[in-house]
């Protein structure tokens, strides 16, 4: 062996003993999930530890309090990406005592079908259902008020409906969702930000709330089946092209308040599609009031058990007349 292999040698040696190994810094466990406290005092944080791949596998309930050295503690959040690519781990339950679900916290979960999120939870962080294909749907709760980037791309989810309590929808929240159907935009949204719902090929029904004042471009881009958008604003918002890019505009249905159909018919890009007014439940004039109602159906004529809140519903009443409402 000569003296330049030697050193090479050493070297190598010394360069991988250099390389830090990754540690998870926890203060206690509760069964398998490893728990950080919080500066309240009162509360802790689930963190990531390297075990969980293999030893989360099916059901997973995240308690609600702990104990440690007889200090009980609430559990408040799921930190940055702690259930990360868990691939067995196949439905989970959030405690009503946590509030914020952590960016990438169940990241490239693939087998994750089931999630219950409680009334509590106020944010879901960046990418935190990012590639979940076998979650299907999801309830998000009135608590919620910021949706983070990305959070649901590439999920397998079919319909959405976000609730009024959110204030901030991220970009590429929704983007792609190549199973969504239907999606319902609440009425804390003023901003639909870029690629919002961008690429969904399969969307077919929106719900626009009536606070949202600005929709930035690719928002719905390649969303090539809508058949149905329901525009609650009472002015039409300011869009460019690229809002809808690659839709059929004459292919799909606008419905917006009654009194607003003119502004619809005036606006650029709004006055492509095919505008009807609706009412609000709430808005029916005296003799309407008055009718009988026979039944709610869909607009296909499905009859339904009730009517769809956010949606447009077809109100067919005992004299034979009938009329297109939203329930808001």
């Amino acid at each position: 062996m000569n003296f330049f292999t030697s050193a090479k040698r050493v070297m190598a040696v010394l360069t991988i003993a250099a390389v830090p190994a990754v540690v998870f810094a926890y203060d206690f466990k509760e069964g398998n999930l490893c728990l950080e406290k919080l500066a309240d005092g009162a509360s802790v944080k689930v963190v990531k530890d390297d075990s969980y791949a293999a030893v989360l596998v099916g059901s997973l309930t995240i308690p609600e309090s702990v104990m440690n050295d007889g200090v009980s503690y609430s559990v408040a959040e799921i930190d940055y990406r702690v259930f990360a690519q868990c691939q067995a781990l196949t439905s989970v339950v959030i405690p009503n005592s946590l509030k914020v679900v952590g960016g990438s916290a169940f990241y490239m979960c693939k087998a994750l079908t089931s999630v219950t999120l409680v009334s509590s939870v106020e944010k879901i962080d960046v990418d935190a259902f990012y590639n979940t294909p076998a979650l299907k749907s999801i309830t998000l709760p009135n608590s919620l008020k910021t949706i983070g980037e990305g959070a649901f791309g590439y999920s397998g989810i079919t319909s959405i409906e976000i609730p009024d309590t959110v204030t901030s929808l991220g970009e590429k929240s929704f983007y792609p969702c190549s199973q969504l159907v239907s999606a319902r935009i609440g009425e804390g949204v003023e901003t639909i930000a870029t690629w919002t719902f961008g690429d969904c090929p399969k969307l077919t029904t929106l719900v626009i709330g009536s606070k949202v004042s600005k929709s930035e471009d690719y928002a719905f881009a390649y969303c090539t089946s809508l058949t149905s958008v329901t525009n609650l604003a009472a002015s039409p918002q300011s869009i460019s092209k690229y809002v809808f890019r690659n839709l059929t505009y004459s292919q799909c249905n606008l419905y917006v308040p009654e009194q607003s159909v003119g502004l619809y018919n005036s606006a650029s890009y709004w006055r492509s599609f095919k505008i009807e007014g609706i009412n609000g439940v709430d808005g029916v004039e005296a003799d309407e009031a008055a009718k009988v109602v026979e039944g709610y159906y869909d607009l296909k004529g499905a009859r339904l058990a009730e009517p769809v809140r956010g949606e447009v519903n077809l109100v067919r009443y005992t004299d034979g007349t009938a009329r297109k409402v939203i329930v808001e």
